[in-house]
């Protein structure tokens, strides 16, 4: 529940004026059930009050965060062909969201996926939920991304477990030495 929250949040954070409806579509696997907590925490009345916010022409209302699946392969028949359960709707500002970005691999694969099905991902938001810095964002944005976001960065990481006590002191040098980061150690 509170990574779903996290993950509402972020999007909410950064849902910009003339968006749609905020809709994740997740890169299977271990997105898709994130981004379905996340979609069922914005509408939770209770515990997650907050909904995304959307604005039309005409006023500024709320509507809950909604989440897509994307197959692992192809459906090639019913109702529903592709590789996404849906087709693209002018009224959603769809998401791109992983549960980890490292070199941008698996995000170009699914926005070519997405292509294929007819959405529009010219600068679509990209969410991912840790960054781990090796390069991911860095070749997104230089194909023309600029919606980049990460809930965690791996730096961030490694040095709550580490002030926490849960890691050891030499796993920062470690970090340095693989992100090749001016860490204070």
């Amino acid at each position: 529940a509170e990574l779903g929250r996290k993950v509402r949040n972020a999007v909410a954070e950064h849902v910009i004026l003339g968006d749609g409806q905020p809709c994740l579509i997740a890169i299977p696997t271990a997105a898709t059930a994130i981004a379905v907590a996340a979609s069922l925490c914005s509408v939770e009345h209770h515990t997650c009050a907050i909904s995304v916010p959307f604005c039309d022409e005409h006023h500024h209302t709320r509507y809950p965060l909604l989440a897509r699946v994307m197959r692992e392969g192809r459906k090639e028949h019913g109702a529903n062909r592709g590789w996404v359960n849906g087709k693209p709707s002018p009224n959603h500002t769809y998401w791109l969201f992983d549960n980890v970005v490292t070199e941008g691999g698996s995000i170009f694969d699914a926005l070519s996926k997405l292509d294929q099905d007819g959405y529009q991902t010219a600068n679509m938001p990209i969410l991912v939920v840790v960054d781990r810095e090796r390069g991911g964002f860095n070749t997104l944005r230089a194909q023309g991304f600029e919606r980049l976001y990460s809930c965690y960065k791996l730096r961030d990481i490694v040095f709550a477990l580490v002030e926490h006590r849960l890691w050891p002191r030499d796993y920062l040098k470690i970090l340095k030495n693989e992100l090749q980061l001016p860490v204070t150690v």
